[in-house]
């Protein structure tokens, strides 16, 4: 589990600010439930982009694109998902990983580089998936949504945390 939980920390800050993830372990359990919830939406484009259709003015056939978007995001975010699970069950992160994290003892450099190479194979697929599904997005908006986008993602990781 706590392999697991070293995976997570690192595939969540792909997409959370590093300020914000710093604050993770100071969260009550319900608001650290609230940010991983809206990072992981933010790895669902589709979805993250419909539920601001309001703040985005989209159009019926901006929301109709997106809807059939969202339905295939979420079975091929479920795939990698499940792939990126079974990846880490059958080759869970080296204890020089699990090591690095910490605070103290030494540190096996080449084995430490050969366990994050291992590891940064496991995680390509995931990551490649959803920077693929964001442009399949970004190419159903407009120039003008795009860049409303990362405001957006802001704004829903503030709320989640509990600020305005």
């Amino acid at each position: 589990m706590q392999n697991l939980r070293v995976l997570f920390t690192v595939l969540i800050g792909v997409t959370v600010p590093f300020p914000m993830l710093a604050q993770a372990p100071q969260l009550d359990p319900q608001r650290r439930a609230a940010l991983q919830e809206s990072a992981m939406q933010q790895n669902k484009p589709a979805e993250f982009v419909l539920q601001h259709r309001t703040d985005l003015s989209l159009t019926e056939q901006q929301v109709a694109t997106l809807e059939v978007l969202a339905e295939a995001q979420r079975d091929s975010a479920r795939v990698r998902q499940t792939r990126m699970t079974e990846r880490m069950r059958t080759n869970p992160p080296r204890s020089a990983i699990v090591a690095a994290a910490g605070w103290s003892g030494s540190v096996d450099e080449a084995e430490l580089r050969e366990a994050l190479c291992e590891q940064s194979a496991a995680q390509m697929d995931l990551l490649l998936g959803v920077a693929q599904d964001r442009r399949a997005v970004a190419s159903v908006l407009t120039a003008v949504q795009v860049e409303q986008l990362p405001r957006l993602q802001t704004g829903d990781m503030m709320k989640a945390l509990g600020r305005p």
